[in-house]
């Protein structure tokens, strides 16, 4: 239920953990200050989320969220498999900090067509040694083209712009491909607080829980009672 611009730092984030690693591999070697066990390892589940957690810190205007929140986020399971989860955020942070300095990533071209682009609502990324303008935008733009080819891969709408306002600054791409379903479910879900007053002061989340609590209990793909369908 995070702003999209955390999940989109995760991921750069992991890309320049891999980039350290990868230059160190390639100066140093063996010896290399900075190892990472094969994949997959239960390294990399700390990795993420300790990605997850800084990318939040650092692009999200909501502010720090406490201990409690993120232990929810992880679950029962996840914190017996990593343990004290205020270590995740920084351990990884100190982790790309002590390397960033011994093992540079490749600089991204100015003449990158990435550094041009600008999009509706984008965060504005305030200073910080690990996660560049430059590098957010390149990834934003990677994951909305495979979100775009996935969803037409399952025959699902994608947002598209009529081709007569498709200039540089007006293209599709200012949405995720999935911004028309993400406004449905916001639609979706104010109806379902409408027929449920108890619902009224209740967070996203809660109605989603709701709406799959009354799913489960009708056995159906669609809610009785409601007069409305959930897509699933």
């Amino acid at each position: 239920m995070l702003d999209e611009s955390v999940t989109i730092g995760t991921v750069v984030l992991l890309g320049l953990l891999g980039d350290l690693h990868q230059m160190g591999q390639f100066t140093h070697g063996c010896d290399s200050s900075l190892r990472l066990a094969p994949y997959p390892h239960r390294d990399y589940l700390s990795y993420f989320m300790g990605a997850f957690m800084l990318a939040h810190r650092l692009l999200s205007h909501e502010g720090p969220l406490d201990k409690l929140f993120w232990e929810e986020v992880i679950g029962e399971e996840g914190i017996r498999t990593l343990g004290d989860v205020n270590s995740l955020e920084n351990d990884f942070r100190e982790m790309l900090e002590d390397n960033i300095d011994v093992y540079p990533p490749p600089p991204i071209s100015p003449d990158d067509p990435n550094y041009h682009f600008h999009y509706a609502g984008d965060v504005v990324i305030r200073p910080n040694l690990l996660i560049h303008r430059l590098r957010y935008l390149k990834m934003k733009t990677t994951m909305y083209a495979h979100i775009r080819v996935r969803m037409t891969s399952r025959k699902e709408a994608v947002l598209m712009v009529h081709p007569a306002v498709k200039r540089k600054r007006d293209i599709a791409l200012h949405y995720p491909p999935c911004h028309e379903y993400m406004v449905e479910q916001l639609v979706f879900f104010a109806q379902t607080r409408q027929q449920y007053p108890q619902l009224e002061d209740v967070s996203d989340e809660e109605v989603s829980a709701f709406l799959d609590a009354k799913c489960h209990e009708a056995n159906t793909k669609g809610l009785v009672g409601l007069g409305l369908e959930i897509n699933r």
